[in-house]
């Protein structure tokens, strides 16, 4: 790791920008702490997912994840929960959620993205 504690840095202020809901605002913090650390596709793609999810927009999370995550060898656990908190916050998203549990990682990988999907659209059932 070269940036080290500075990549945390960036990311750290991208994450309070966009919980502010200013994703456009935090996406350039989140470019600088790339260019300190590199960072896998699907970190990256989390990065950004997670700057639109805070934001206030699921939808993005879930396009941003689509992108980092299809192809990939490994689906990393950040990643399968993030998905999953894409349909916590907007149900009518499960069926694109599932389709982009499947477009990457192992087959163990896609497995618990969809359990992680799942366990979110059923979480209001489960509550009640």
């Amino acid at each position: 790791m070269r940036g080290g504690g500075r990549y945390y840095e960036h990311r750290a202020k991208a994450m309070a920008v966009a919980s502010s809901g200013l994703a456009a605002a935090a996406l350039p913090e989140i470019g600088a702490s790339w260019a300190l650390d590199r960072r896998t596709v699907v970190d990256q793609a989390t990065d950004v997912a997670w700057v639109n999810l805070l934001s206030g927009n699921p939808r993005r999370a879930l396009a941003a994840l689509g992108l980092g995550i299809r192809g990939q060898e490994r689906l990393p656990a950040h990643a399968r929960e993030l998905l999953g908190e894409c349909v916590a916050l907007e149900p009518a998203l499960t069926g694109r959620a599932l389709l982009t549990c499947i477009a990457g990682g192992t087959p163990v990988d896609r497995l618990r993205a969809v359990a992680a999907v799942l366990r979110s659209f059923l979480r209001p059932a489960l509550m009640s």
